[in-house]
């Protein structure tokens, strides 16, 4: 049994939480054992119910807070000293904090030490994005592997670096099959007529997410009435979004808090759009054109996201924001209700045998892993 041990910062949420679960979902097994080990507070939130399941081990450090940063350090020493012979890879997604997980790693035994990135970006903070550089210098030192989401994520990050591998982030694709079911229960919920072109985007409320930028977008197509936009998620930016909403005037939009059941709303959309800066890889997006989506995708998403190559790209200036409107307002009279279920069926067929699907995923990770032990063997 190869014995495997996932390091996050914290408790994580959208694709990177996405990405875990359906690993240790379909990977901890008789062949690998998965255990987790995070910075938090509290044990309780959908990402550790779902892990803290009794077939995998939640270890928990110190909250990272600048008032325990020493506490930290000292914990993840004594951790390493006294549970590294029970891991024979320690595998990290927060590349800011590798040096220091790999530094004991190595120094207690773990032979594997894999870097994972699932951004292009050190930070959108300036002076954090400098300390994150020098940081995952310092860990790029100490690790003997390099994965990551996308060609951009590893190109980004990785460069210069041998032994670089891109990971598919692979979705369970029949989860997220466009259903007329679903589609009518959430239209319902939310007073979406049917002949309304909704436009939808699932994520964290984030400034990376470009969510001003969109909203300005529908600032210039509000007055076709049928057109609406609904962002589903959580997070520090919603509070801004709301005040800019209200002052707007803008009553085609509407916020919906986090679900634990996206592809409830991916069958209600008509359109999937996704404006981020940058994007490691863009997990909904996957999911989107699982449920048979067109995708409208600004030019910080990878293009090995555009798995049918049917999307559309477009930049993300001021100067673009009348394109974006342009193409959403196009996209809207092409919907005929009729056709719907045929061509959202006929996109999914063609994702289903992708290696994109979860269970072709799963297995490049396991044949990575297995392949990572025999040769150190």
């Amino acid at each position: 049994m190869i014995r495997i041990l996932q390091v996050v910062a914290y408790q994580p949420v959208g694709g990177v939480g996405t990405f875990l679960t359906g690993l240790k979902e379909n990977l901890n097994n008789q062949e690998f054992k998965i255990d987790f080990l995070e910075s938090t507070k509290s044990t309780s939130g959908d990402f550790n119910q779902k892990i803290n399941d009794g077939s995998s081990n939640l270890h928990i450090l110190p909250e990272l807070k600048l008032k325990n940063v020493g506490k930290y350090f000292s914990e993840v020493k004594i951790f390493y000293k006294k549970n590294a012979t029970n891991y024979d890879i320690v595998h990290v997604h927060a590349p800011n904090l590798a040096f220091l997980h790999f530094y004991y790693a190595r120094k207690y035994g773990i032979s594997v030490r894999i870097m994972h990135a699932h951004s292009t970006k050190y930070s959108t903070n300036t002076i954090k994005a400098k300390i994150n550089r020098l940081l995952i210098f310092l860990g790029r030192k100490l690790a003997t592997d390099f994965w990551g989401s996308s060609n951009n994520s590893v190109d980004f990050m990785f460069r210069n670096e041998d032994m670089k591998v891109v990971i598919p982030n692979g979705v369970d694709l029949n989860k997220f099959k466009f259903s007329i079911s679903r589609r009518k229960k959430i239209r319902e919920i939310y007073g979406i007529r049917e002949d309304d072109f909704l436009v939808g985007c699932i994520g964290n409320l984030l400034a990376a997410k470009n969510y001003i930028f969109l909203l300005n977008v529908f600032e210039k197509i509000k007055k076709n009435q049928n057109i609406k936009l609904m962002i589903v998620g959580s997070g520090e930016q919603k509070e801004k979004l709301e005040k800019f909403i209200d002052s707007k005037e803008l009553t085609n939009v509407i916020l919906v808090e986090r679900t634990k059941s996206p592809e409830l709303f991916y069958s209600a959309f008509d359109l999937f759009v996704l404006c981020s800066k940058f994007e490691g890889f863009g997990y909904t997006a996957l999911e989107a054109q699982a449920s048979g989506l067109n995708c409208l995708f600004s030019t910080g998403i990878p293009k090995e996201v555009d798995i049918l190559e049917e999307n559309k790209y477009i930049g993300i200036t001021n100067q673009d924001k009348d394109k974006w409107a342009s193409v959403i307002v196009k996209e809207s009279n092409f919907v005929v209700a009729e056709s719907i279920s045929s061509n959202r069926k006929r996109r999914f067929e063609r994702i289903s045998d992708s290696r994109y699907s979860i269970t072709n995923s799963i297995r490049m990770i396991g044949n990575e892993y297995t392949r990572l032990m025999r040769d150190r063997s």
